[in-house]
């Protein structure tokens, strides 16, 4: 950003990080930790496209006997070129204060209660020529510039009864009303409902198994106060499995992801059903491994596998999608630099095949290529 003007967002931006420090100030017995960095994006496709990003995190975290408060903010530069076309964009993100209160010991089930506030500093009112910016999220990390204000209370409720451990939570998400771009104002995306189960159980000191579920429930999207689109409701079941020695440990998960009916605007009817799933199912395959080198470094991989079918449109139909088939790999290394410094770079490398696809534009095969490199500095005080 060339020249930050002092506007409202940035006000606010600014305001939040004060708050947190000084309410850290005051619990002399708190825990702090800062974390930033830096992480670069690039991408580029067989169709003379190609994209980067530097994005620079920040996130403060304080805890206090059962309370803990973390403002998690940013700063992005984008830029993406199709042929002789360039656009950029150079912005602030929006800041989340997360906050959360744990009851446990005293209830015959432990209780994590949850409240969320999105605080819109990000941009947005983006140029009609400029959304072209707000990227698929399977090819770069930041492709949300800004929203409304939007408030998440959450609750979660955990057992433990031998060797299984449970837990139980639902969430609701309001989100306020921004504008989307200068062409799509007063936007009021529509409020989610969410709820989730994780369940798991110790086969042995060094294996875990695990079962999870998601249901999320999505509003209507308004625009100028009327219906314009509702999300299809998703549902996502998955199985996990966790192995621990003493120098290495191991994740793998197994996710799928059904997507119902989405609803759109047709003329004067408002929002009806379509006729099939605009969205494949989807299939996601996580290895993740952990080796301690030493007492100061540990080596980290992981490998990704996601899938996603056609949609249930004929390939002749204007909302037809075909399907996505993308394989990812991520390298790494993290580092005790200080007693209270902690340091870690991860570099990621990915490729994606999409098939042909009507919607939302016609467009043939494509093949991606993309990276990404990741620095992370945390402190302790």
């Amino acid at each position: 950003m060339n020249n930050i003007r002092f506007t409202t967002k940035t006000f606010i931006w600014l305001s939040s990080l004060v708050i947190i420090l000084f309410y850290a100030g005051e619990l002399q017995a708190a825990d702090i930790k800062v974390r930033t960095g830096i992480n670069y994006d690039w991408w580029d496709d067989d169709q003379d496209t190609k994209a980067s990003q530097v994005y620079i995190p920040l996130r403060i975290k304080t805890s206090f006997q059962q309370f803990s408060m973390s403002v998690i903010t940013g700063y992005t530069s984008t830029h993406i070129t199709s042929g002789e076309e360039k656009k950029s964009l150079n912005s602030l993100l929006d800041t989340k204060v997360n906050t959360s209160y744990e009851l446990s010991g005293n209830l015959p089930v432990d209780l994590l209660i949850g409240f969320d506030i999105n605080l819109p500093t990000g941009k947005t009112a983006l140029k009609q020529e400029d959304l072209v910016l707000i990227m698929d999220p399977d090819l770069i990390s930041i492709n949300n510039f800004g929203e409304g204000l939007d408030i998440n209370p959450t609750l979660v409720v955990t057992k433990e009864m031998g060797k299984w451990v449970g837990g139980i939570g639902l969430g609701y998400a309001w989100r306020g009303t921004y504008d989307y771009s200068v062409a799509v104002t007063d936007f009021n995306p529509g409020d989610i409902i969410n709820s989730s189960a994780d369940i798991r159980y110790s086969f042995s000191p060094q294996m875990t198994g695990r079962f999870l579920g998601n249901i999320v429930f999505y509003g209507a999207d308004k625009v100028d106060g009327k219906d314009f689109y509702r999300e299809g409701n998703l549902l996502l079941l998955g199985i996990g499995l966790h192995y621990s020695r003493t120098k290495w440990n191991g994740d793998f998960t197994l996710r799928t992801i059904f997507r119902g009916k989405s609803e759109f605007q047709e003329g004067s009817k408002g929002i009806i059903s379509e006729a099939k799933k605009s969205h494949g199912d989807e299939w996601v395959g996580d290895i993740n491994l952990r080796y301690l080198l030493n007492d100061s470094i540990t080596l980290k991989s992981s490998l990704q596998g996601r899938w996603i079918s056609e949609n249930d449109y004929a390939t002749d139909s204007n909302l037809f999608v075909g399907k996505r088939e993308k394989f990812s790999v991520k390298l790494g290394a993290s580092k005790i630099l200080l007693p209270n410094l902690d340091g870690e770079v991860m570099a990621k490398g990915f490729v994606i095949h999409d098939g042909e696809r009507l919607f939302p534009e016609e467009r043939g095969e494509r093949d991606y290529t993309g990276g990404s490199l990741e620095v992370v500095l945390t402190t302790r005080f």
